[in-house]
């Protein structure tokens, strides 16, 4: 009879027909060291300093008494695994066949094949969970697991074609999310999702995929990514600008009313003082008026009028910053034209006036002839993005202020309002209630109230109605504040989704972004609703522009993804997009699911374990109860998954 060692994941030794033979750990790694050594032996006192180190107190009689064991286990088994002497121990290499010593012997020219074979048998890290306690252990182990792991990154990049069939790209995408998992600094795992997920047309998730990689390059090495990294970041980004989808117009909202007094930063939009024709020059003041017109629709800055703007671009310098002092300007966005490569551009930059600088900088194409289709999703991401910067630099001033001022205040409710913990949440609601003291009826803040209750009902999902209520009467005083700000709608919308008012809540929603076209939440928002109502490919659709927005996505935006492609049958998918959620442990239960559906019990009975751990309460029927489908297939989709997956 010959075994097989498994060494990777959970360590174990398996028979001919795959079923696991019990047989004491130490044994299997004393097996799978010597396996590795010239003649495949070793004496007594080099296999016990091996498994317990030099220093250790009485070695071999700790030795003296596992050889025993192993003597009386292979007799169980019928199976001589170690030939044991006085003198030393040696492994009978016709009884066993190791896996990682299997992966070693595959063919280099069959890339494809090495990743499957990868993927069969690299479930986790070499000898997990098993004890290495002397460093000889520990250094053969990890110099083991690195070299099956440059083994698989090199098949990974052996394997890349800029267009193989879908079974290969998927096999790909499989093989980079493992190595990720084992190897999380692997740039040919980043490379081969952030190429896969462009080359699907997903520019803002491949954008985010980079983004993941440089920053933990930075948070735990200190070190940016390499030259090559970042020239396909730069690709990336080209691609992605020549696929820009037409959106629908924006409409005039009312400028808002908020007095300079509330403490809210004040934004100028600079157009070119000249360009390269009239033509050119027209079409340049008519897309900055128009962002002015969409940043109106914010209730996070005070917008200086276009009029006023075109007065202050043909000052000098000393004249320009003057008029910035006298009118209390926090922030400009600068722009003039810039020649390249056989096409007119425009050139932004945001401009910190205070500190004196650049936050943002972009090169935006104006071709008259393609602008039609580009005008309005360029309109969009110039507002999102002047918005999410300015937020996030007036956000890093609050800790250098000695009393948070009303703005700041809504800017620490919205800060912990996306985290998704119900310490985050609640300290939201003290915040968004000390921005209503100094600001009675702001909006925003009103519908932030609305939103921590919501939030709230979901994360406790104890099935609160007045949490429910709550949420739905601040939403409806943000409305009364100011029919024209788009959050009490948002939030409206949301209420009204947890009460299964499925077209009710879209009318909202719709409402709402027609007041705020650039409100990547809330556009995030309205795609969940639309999983709910079964609109899944309109779902998508709205999700994949709320990202184009939003590139740093909380997790819920992934959430929402992975919710239309399971309730799609995508369950592949699924699991990929669940892959950028931050917090692991709020989908292990969708996790479950998602492996169930494809028939992977394993998998999907490990992330059952891990989320009864977390959530010992979690009953199927309890918590679908609390979860609106407009089509009762869904729910029963989610219900086959979990039971699959060992749920009660």
């Amino acid at each position: 009879m010959t075994l097989t060692l498994v060494s990777f994941g959970n360590p174990r030794l398996l028979d001919e027909s795959g079923l696991a033979v019990a047989f004491p750990e130490k044994g299997l790694l004393a097996a799978a060291y010597m396996a590795t050594r010239p003649g495949r032996s070793m004496s007594r006192a080099e296999l016990a300093a091996f498994l317990w180190g030099e220093e250790a107190e009485n070695p071999l009689v700790t030795l003296r008494k596992l050889l025993s064991r192993l003597k009386q286990r292979q007799q169980e088994i019928g199976a001589t695994i170690l030939e044991i002497s006085d003198q030393d121990v040696r492994l009978d290499a016709q009884s066993i066949n190791c896996d990682f010593l299997s992966l070693k012997q595959l063919p280099a020219d069959q890339p494809l094949s090495i990743l499957k074979a990868f993927l069969a048998c690299m479930t986790g890290s070499f000898f997990a969970g098993i004890a290495l306690p002397s460093d000889k252990a520990e250094l053969w182990a990890t110099a083991e697991q690195d070299q099956a792991l440059l083994r698989f990154g090199q098949a990974l990049e052996a394997s890349a074609k800029p267009k193989g069939p879908p079974e290969d790209r998927l096999l790909q995408k499989q093989a980079a999310y493992r190595l990720l998992e084992l190897d999380p600094y692997n740039e040919a795992a980043y490379r081969t999702l952030i190429n896969s997920l462009a080359g699907e047309g997903n520019f803002a998730h491949a954008k985010a995929m980079f983004d993941r990689y440089s920053n933990l390059l930075q948070k735990d090495l200190n070190a940016p990514p390499d030259s090559g990294m970042l020239d396909l970041r730069d690709e990336t980004a080209r691609r992605a600008l020549q696929r820009v989808p037409a959106l629908p117009a924006a409409q005039s909202p009312a400028v808002t009313t908020l007095a300079p007094k509330s403490g809210l930063p004040r934004l100028m939009l600079m157009p070119p003082v000249s360009g390269p024709d009239r033509i050119m020059t027209l079409l340049a003041n008519s897309l900055l008026e128009d962002v002015t017109i969409n940043l109106c629709r914010s209730r996070s800055v005070v917008l200086v009028a276009p009029h006023t703007a075109r007065r202050i671009a043909v000052m000098d310098e000393a004249g320009r910053q003057d008029a910035y002092r006298n009118w209390d300007v926090s922030y400009v966005l600068e722009t003039r034209f810039a020649a390249g490569a056989g096409e007119e551009a425009l050139f932004a930059s945001l401009v910190s006036i205070t500190e004196d600088a650049i936050l943002w900088a972009e090169r935006l194409p104006i071709d008259p002839a393609s602008l039609g289709s580009t005008f309005n999703t360029m309109i969009r991401r110039i507002a999102a993005v002047t918005l999410a910067q300015i937020e996030r630099r007036e956000f890093g001033r609050i800790d250098r202020a000695t009393m948070p001022t009303a703005y700041q205040n809504f800017l620490i409710g919205k800060h912990h309002v996306r985290n998704m913990e119900l310490p985050d949440i609640r300290r939201a609601r003290k915040a968004f209630r000390e921005t209503l003291k100094a600001m009675p009826g702001f909006s925003p803040a009103l519908g932030g109230l609305s939103r921590t209750a919501h939030l709230e009902w979901l994360i406790t999902a104890r099935g609160d109605a007045e949490l429910l209520k709550l949420s739905e009467r601040h939403a409806r005083e943000a409305i009364d504040a100011d029919a024209d700000d788009a959050e009490g709608f948002h939030q409206l919308g949301v209420a009204k989704l947890y009460h299964a008012a499925f077209e009710e809540s879209i009318e909202l929603f719709e409402k709402a972004e027609r007041n705020a076209p650039s409100h990547a939440d809330l556009i995030a928002d309205h795609a969940d609703t639309l999983v709910h109502a079964g609109r899944l490919e309109e779902a998508l659709a709205k999700i994949e522009f709320a990202f184009a927005l939003n590139p740093h996505a909380p997790d819920y935006y992934w959430w929402t993804t992975a919710g239309a492609n399971y309730s799609l049958g995508n369950y592949a998918t699924a699991i990929e997009n669940l892959t950028h959620v931050v917090d692991q442990t709020n989908v292990l239960r969708f996790n479950a699911a998602c492996w169930a559906m494809l028939g992977d019990t394993k998998k999907a009975r490990a992330y059952m374990r891990r989320t009864i751990e977390n959530f010992p309460d979690f009953e199927i029927e309890k918590w679908l109860s609390l979860i609106p489908f407009s089509d009762p297939a869904q729910r029963d989709l989610y219900r086959e998954g979990l039971r699959k997956a060992g749920f009660k």
